[in-house]
């Protein structure tokens, strides 16, 4: 799955599908990461002889994407106001479970590359295994919790930072949208199918990361020490 056509990994696979999202900048882009995951999302629909509710309407669910999107967009001064709270911390950390990990990575990932913060992803389930020790009276923790199934676990978890004084920023769908006094900031993310929902999720995370960096002075199309061509293994 690749975005460069004739690109040198284009020429070495044996199949390629083309994202198509047009050149990239910035080391860290928002539509290459969308269109990567859009397209597993689609080559897994495509793949599936489920006959589940959601994956029958995965289709016209996508038609409800750029709908979302727009709205995500809409609350950019929201996001703009988080990274107020972030910028001049030494460390944050994300925690989330299965889907929700994977996209603190991505999150985490994209503060450290444009932002230049030490920030970590844990896996919530680990969070009493030792990482909670880390956690210090305004240590920003930001919790992802968008699988219903495990919603609970993570929301428990968030009150256990919280307890030690943790900065809690709480990010979920408004299926899950409950107001309590476990965080100090909410987004509320629209509900979508599950296929769809993180690339909904991750708009304002990577959002947050470009305000925090742009507050730090970064320079954020071009993050030092990166490359756009990685030539040494």
């Amino acid at each position: 799955i690749i975005n460069v056509k004739e690109s040198s990994i284009a020429r070495i696979v044996d199949d390629v599908i083309y994202t198509e999202a047009g050149p990239e900048i910035a080391v860290a882009t928002t539509k290459a990461y969308l269109a990567q995951v859009l397209t597993l999302a689609y080559l897994a629909y495509t793949s599936s002889k489920d006959k589940s509710e959601e994956i029958n309407s995965f289709k016209s669910d996508l038609k409800e994407l750029p709908i979302i999107t727009e709205n995500i967009l809409s609350k950019e001064k929201e996001y703009s106001e988080i990274a107020k709270k972030l910028y001049n911390k030494n460390d944050i950390f994300y925690i989330g479970r299965g889907i929700d990990y994977a996209l603190c990575m991505e999150a985490s990932l994209k503060l450290k590359e444009i932002a230049y913060i030490h920030c970590e992803a844990y896996a919530a389930g680990e969070l009493k295994h030792g990482t909670i020790s880390l956690i210090e009276e305004g240590t920003p923790v930001i919790g992802i919790v968008t699988d219903k199934f495990i919603a609970e676990k993570t929301i428990s978890n968030l009150k256990e930072v919280k307890a030690r004084g943790a900065y809690v920023i709480y990010i979920t769908t408004d299926a899950l949208d409950t107001d309590d006094d476990f965080y100090d900031k909410k987004i509320v993310i629209p509900s979508i199918n599950p296929l769809l929902e993180p690339l909904a999720t991750i708009i304002p995370l990577q959002l947050i990361a470009y305000h925090t960096a742009k507050l730090n002075k970064c320079d954020i199309d071009k993050p030092k020490n990166l490359a756009k061509s990685v030539t040494v293994e």
